[in-house]
């Protein structure tokens, strides 16, 4: 059965969620498996069953929204986040109007990835910050899938965006990944703060990062702060992630940080290694 869902387009850690997570299964995942078992079910078809099965689907969605929202921290209290953070190469450059076009092509490229890493509304936060922007990911939520999503299709989708533009409006994106304890706080933009979220926001203003795009052609670069690659990605075997990623020394006002940064993309720009797609 893992298998035929595999076919279906699930991804396998949505697989894993699904049957052994402490979360509802996401609809795509529910929807596939209805077709998958009425097949096997001569005197029932998946049309019979869609519309009851999605009608309690909804209600118990509702139900976990519901809880996690009577859940969230209390001021004081903290949570993990996996924080991700997006900034456009010279935003400011371009006239109001472009500049909505953009923030608009951000938000769709932001979402797309994060579908496509099977990550479900209910377990992320956006902050709009104008020319920036930051996902709150609830970090239950695997995010070598998020990694994979960003470094496979991230160049693609973005090549795509850019060629229904003008020459003047190609979107390149700086892109941070951070661990954050985050302290809850209603007195705060956003209710969040927490010194690893300031972390991911100097190292994505960085020169390391600014001098990257000025020195390539790729559409994105992406970093991640030391202690999630220490967490994360260093354990990993070395084909996981279709990138390499060089450690980098970022100056910031409050000291030096220490980063790993994504090395130079292929010379199609459309990613980094053409192993990704098969490992």
């Amino acid at each position: 059965m893992a298998q035929e869902l595999r076919e279906a387009g699930v991804s396998r850690s949505s697989i894993h969620d699904a049957f052994c997570g402490p979360r509802l299964p996401q609809w795509h995942v529910v929807d596939a498996l209805i077709e998958i078992l009425a097949s096997r079910a001569p005197i029932l078809t998946a049309e019979q069953q869609l519309e009851a099965l999605h009608a309690l689907w909804l209600r118990a969605a509702e139900a976990e929204q519901s809880a996690l929202a009577s859940s969230s921290p209390e001021e004081g209290a903290q949570a993990k986040r996996w924080a991700l953070l997006l900034d456009v190469e010279r935003y400011a450059s371009h006239s109001d109007a472009v500049q909505m076009q953009i923030r608009e092509l951000v938000h769709e490229f932001t979402d797309a990835v994060l579908v496509s890493a099977g990550v479900d509304k209910a377990h992320r936060h956006r902050v709009n910050r104008g020319d920036s922007l930051l996902e709150l990911i609830d970090g239950n939520v695997p995010l070598v899938p998020v990694l994979r999503s960003l470094l496979l299709k991230g160049p693609v989708q973005l090549l795509e965006a850019n060629r229904m533009m003008s020459t003047s409006m190609l979107v390149r994106l700086r892109i941070v990944i951070s661990t954050a304890l985050l302290d809850a706080n209603s007195g705060t933009v956003q209710g969040w703060i927490g010194p690893e979220l300031n972390d991911a926001a100097r190292l994505l203003d960085s020169y390391a990062l600014r001098s990257a795009l000025h020195e390539r052609s790729d559409v994105m670069v992406l970093a991640v702060t030391d202690p999630l690659y220490r967490e994360v990605l260093d354990p990993l075997p070395a084909s996981t992630l279709p990138a390499v990623f060089d450690q980098v020394i970022v100056e910031t006002k409050s000291g030096t940080m220490v980063a790993w940064r994504t090395a130079p993309m292929a010379a199609d720009g459309r990613g980094w290694v053409e192993a990704g797609e098969s490992s």
